[in-house]
């Protein structure tokens, strides 16, 4: 299965060539400042005056400062390399999902041809009835699935892609919802959609994300059951 990983960039390799020449850059800037350190306290030294030199205090509190300057640029440099690996980890363990069904929050997904459609209903306390509704893009009621009593949790549902009368409905776009009913009360129930991973966006500085078949771009945060892979 092929791993469609979406880089926004033109290659691997220009990706690599940038992060050297602006890690070699870096570096041609540090050693200048070094150089530049290093030639003015050596100025400083040979002009002081004999009588009143330079206080060592003072003399060790440059060679500090500079240190510290020196080791909070280094340690710069760690941290977004740390960050490039940490974001390159990310991407392969991501990768594993193109091709695999997830659940993640929302009422509109995909009918495939000869397919299904699957979701859950997230119930926060018991109800006597849970009813969930397929819509078209039209808005025009499909089906209707009935379910008793719930207990709280996550009450999943499948959708043969039949309407009311038995007949198959098209491949496309279909809106779900969900009420419960307790007594004589009703009210609407938050929704999961179960979607196909298509592919995985890799964005610089950005948070990455899943490209998700009838539902669009969703955030790795957003998912909420990873399916078994077929």
């Amino acid at each position: 299965m092929a791993n469609n990983i979406n880089l926004q960039s033109s290659s691997i390799y220009d990706t690599y060539s940038s992060e050297r020449l602006n890690s070699t850059a870096a570096k041609d800037n540090q050693e200048l400042g070094q150089s530049e350190f290093l030639s003015l306290m050596t100025t400083q030294l040979n002009n002081q005056s004999p009588v009143s030199p330079m206080d060592n205090q003072a003399f060790v509190a440059q060679m500090a400062q500079f240190s510290m300057v020196s080791g909070i640029t280094e340690m710069q440099q760690s941290f977004n390399s740390l960050a490039q690996s940490l974001q390159s980890n990310r991407a392969l363990e991501a990768s594993v999902l193109v091709g695999r069904d997830v659940y993640v929050d929302g009422n509109t997904t995909a009918l495939r041809d000869g397919g299904t459609v699957g979701g859950a209903v997230e119930i926060g306390e018991p109800v006597d009835s849970v009813t969930v509704s397929i819509m078209s893009q039209s808005g025009s009621l499909v089906q209707t699935l009935n379910f008793g009593p719930n207990a709280d949790g996550f009450q999943k549902f499948e959708w043969d892609g039949l309407d009311s009368s038995g007949k198959k409905m098209p491949p496309g776009n279909y809106t779900i919802s969900a009420t419960g009913r307790s007594g004589s009360e009703s009210y609407a129930l938050e929704t999961t959609v179960r979607a196909r991973v298509e592919s995985v966006n890799l964005r610089s500085g950005s948070e990455m994300s899943l490209n998700l078949a009838g539902v669009g771009e969703r955030t790795m945060a957003s998912i909420v059951e990873i399916g078994v892979a077929e």
